[in-house]
């Protein structure tokens, strides 16, 4: 941490990667050759990435990423705040929100030959429904730590309503992982709760 923010550093993504059961990582470790961290350690490292990125003036601005003023990805906040996006290449993928709140998810073929060859037809195609993808809508909103604007929520999810929302989250409003805030405009991720994001997710999901 300390060599990116030396070096200049305006946006820093830190999380733990997923170890894929098709790489070199399990063999490596299976056989002693590489270790992973528990829960605790990781929780740890997390802790000092930020409190080493803050206090050199980044702002943790997502679940997984800081950036200085402005320099937040613009890309990945198309992602939380429910936007469209095309991807163009091989293996891309792309999401079209309709006004009925269903979302089209489209993935390209893999490989660049074959791509190539009829670069418009899609490897998979899905369409989620209305609540589906409100649902879904629900914890990658949540992802954004300045929260979730509950009025732009049901403009873009118009199948679901704020009674919805509250009856959604209330385990985990009860537990102090969300919190209510500006007289119940915006809903978000309580202070120091971010870790526990996913778990957050998986019960919204549920």
């Amino acid at each position: 941490m300390a060599r990116l923010t030396a070096a200049g550093a305006e946006h820093v993504s830190v999380y733990a990667l997923t170890i894929e059961a098709d790489t070199p990582w399990p063999t490596l470790v299976r056989r002693g050759k590489r270790r992973l961290p528990d829960s605790d350690h990781q929780a740890d490292m997390l802790a000092a990435a930020e409190e080493a990125l803050t206090g050199a003036g980044l702002q943790h601005y997502e679940v997984a990423s800081y950036a200085r003023a402005g320099a937040e990805a613009r890309h990945n906040l198309l992602y939380w705040t429910w936007q469209d996006y095309l991807g163009l290449g091989p293996s891309a993928h792309s999401a079209r929100y309709f006004a009925d709140g269903s979302v089209l998810r489209r993935g390209n073929v893999r490989g660049l030959p074959t791509w190539a060859k009829d670069p418009s037809t899609p490897a998979e195609a899905e369409r989620l429904t209305p609540e589906a993808a409100a649902i879904e809508g629900l914890w990658t909103g949540l992802r954004d730590l300045r929260g979730l604007e509950v009025a732009a929520y049901l403009r873009r999810f118009p199948a679901v309503t704020r009674a919805w929302i509250e009856h959604r989250t209330r385990r985990q409003v009860a537990r102090g992982n969300l919190e209510w805030r500006e007289a119940g405009q915006i809903l978000g991720i309580a202070p120091g709760r971010w870790y526990w994001h996913d778990a957050v997710a998986a019960d919204l999901l549920a």
